[in-house]
């Protein structure tokens, strides 16, 4: 299959790393895949491949700041969260839509991922959106062990030495996630303070725009992991009841013992081991919306 490195312009011009897989034929549908806060592209390459056997042409791409997207150094780089889901992803949307005009477009979102589409000045050309882990991110609603050793830890000590030291929170060395610039790291920290996320009404309509979160207009499916401790049975309605679709808004906990696996938590679903399981059901979705009526909007792919 044919997979060609690219540089998308952001809607500000900032470039971004992306890699387009296509099947041999012409393809059925296209689907961007928007990962998860600091997790690179490559993370996404084996569930895209998968994809791309089944007749889709597949984006994967890293947020401006993560990844190949990041420039030579993260010092004094400015970047804020919010630009990810009014700059980067809506420019990759556009690039896909003019590079395949007549094929449905389809999102497929992890964790932070999949919650900014509301943010997107052109969700109308998405059909439909597959999510995984993609929940409110306080860190109140985590297990204490969790919440104290991982999330306190991260941004309470490591993210304010680090930036403090280097100019940017400098945390790829733990293996973890990428490295992050200094405002995207504080955005995160600061929506992870309440429990309604950048819905919360100190950000929502102030910091971060109203969007379109109350009128999407595509068919969205959330599933989440029982064994996740951040995107858990409080963290995901506590987002999704503040999104409402025009289509439908579906979800659905996965437990890992009832899908063969015996783990999943907050990255399973992309890994090898989910090929014949989690895969499948999100290749169910994605075809359902591909073949579904699209959006209510006027100006939706055909």
């Amino acid at each position: 299959m044919p997979e060609t490195p690219l540089t998308i312009p952001a809607l500000d011009g900032f470039p971004l790393a992306a890699r387009l897989l296509t099947p041999e034929g012409a393809p059925k549908a296209v689907v961007q895949v928007n990962g998860g806060t600091a997790i690179r592209k490559e993370f996404y390459g084996s569930f895209a491949r998968f994809l791309v056997e089944h007749g889709y042409a597949v984006c994967i791409w890293d947020f401006r700041g993560t990844g190949e997207s990041a420039p030579a150094s993260l010092r004094g780089f400015q970047a804020r969260c919010l630009d990810w889901g009014t700059l980067d992803m809506p420019a990759v949307l556009d690039f896909l839509s003019e590079r395949f005009p007549a094929l449905p477009l389809l999102f497929m979102g992890h964790s932070a991922g999949g919650q900014q589409v509301g943010f997107m000045p052109n969700y109308q050309k998405v059909r439909g959106m597959v999510c995984f882990a993609t929940s409110s991110g306080y860190w109140g609603f985590m297990p204490p062990g969790y919440r104290f050793r991982t999330v306190h830890f991260y941004f309470h000590l490591l993210v304010p030495v680090m930036t403090a030291l280097r100019g940017y929170a400098a945390t790829g060395w733990t293996g973890a996630i990428d490295d992050l610039p200094a405002g995207v790291a504080r955005d995160w920290r600061d929506w992870c303070s309440r429990p309604d996320y950048f819905f919360d009404e100190k950000f929502f309509g102030k910091t971060v725009p109203r969007g379109h979160f109350d009128a999407l207009s595509f068919p969205i499916k959330v599933y989440w992991a029982t064994d996740d401790p951040i995107s858990n049975a409080r963290a995901v309605p506590a987002f999704w009841q503040h999104v409402h679709s025009k289509k439908y808004l579906e979800i659905e906990a996965l437990r890992p013992a009832e899908h063969g696996l015996k783990s999943i938590g907050h990255f399973g679903f992309f890994r090898k081991m989910a090929r014949e399981t989690l895969w499948r059901k999100a290749l169910e979705d994605l075809e359902e919306m591909r073949l579904g009526e699209g959006n209510d909007d006027n100006d939706s792919p055909p």
